[in-house]
């Protein structure tokens, strides 16, 4: 039982740890998602805006 007592809070700052990383690895894919989307669609309406306007 003492044991258990000891290992607990260690296991919790582990699963703090975890779910920051994936908190900060989702924020960092998001970030990729929108940047990636934002360059697609400033190419696509380079692309109309020359097909149109050329």
């Amino acid at each position: 039982m003492s044991t258990d007592l000891i290992t607990h809070p260690k296991r919790n700052s582990v699963f703090k740890i975890l779910v920051a990383l994936n908190a900060a690895a989702l924020l960092a894919w998001t970030g990729l998602l929108v940047i990636g989307l934002g360059l697609s669609l400033e190419s696509v309406l380079a692309a109309v805006w020359l097909f149109f306007f050329k």
